[in-house]
């Protein structure tokens, strides 16, 4: 495997900048006024996260693309460890409940196609369509919020830095298309978040 210095400096950049963003994100659950996430569905998204990360490195056998998509799951964990403190089981609706069902059930189909019938592209394909499902509630949550605060605003920024420089360094080092598209539909799902509470901010 081919290693240069600027991938190297990118993929530290990613780390960095996911790692604050993740940060601010943690910080931001202790703010006046902000509402519990469910418990429940950080546990499915701390479990997902992990089944993506793993399916993207069924296809991809280049450990610096998957090195700063890894500490997603990671960061998870860490911030599902305070939610879960939060004892908060309520879901917004039953729209949000069934997203969570849906989003365990396309996990555990990823993973019975990737062991079972050693489909890891397939399996990577699921979870893929996944993630914009799981980002439904996030997406109704920030539209009912009127005006969003910047502490609100910057982890979805840096977390869209993040999958700008993931982007940048798959398009560099890319050995098969099918390592574009989870990167490109994070990038797409953060941003857009980060689209509205600016958006809203600013209305």
């Amino acid at each position: 495997m081919n290693v240069n210095i600027v991938d190297l400096v990118v993929v530290l950049m990613s780390v960095v900048i996911g790692i604050a963003a993740d940060r601010q994100y943690y910080l931001g659950l202790d703010k006046p006024g902000h509402q519990p996430p469910n418990r429940w569905s950080w546990l499915i998204w701390s479990f997902s996260a992990f089944v993506e990360v793993a399916t993207f490195k069924g296809i991809s056998d280049d450990w610096l693309k998957v090195l700063p998509l890894a500490t997603t799951p990671i960061a998870c964990v860490v911030i599902l460890s305070k939610v879960w403190k939060m004892k908060e089981d309520r879901w917004d609706g039953a729209l949000d409940k069934t997203i969570d069902i849906v989003s365990v059930i396309l996990s555990f189909a990823a993973i019975f196609i990737w062991l079972y019938f050693k489909e890891e592209l397939w399996a990577h394909v699921m979870m893929i369509c996944a993630v914009p499902i799981s980002y439904i509630p996030q997406w109704r949550e920030t539209l009912k919020v009127h005006s969003h605060s910047s502490v609100d605003k910057l982890p979805w920024m840096l977390w869209t830095i993040m999958d700008t420089l993931n982007l940048i360094l798959n398009l560099h080092r890319i050995n098969d298309i099918a390592e574009i598209p989870y990167v490109v539909v994070e990038l797409i799902c953060h941003a857009s978040v980060w689209f509205l509470i600016s958006f809203r901010r600013s209305a």
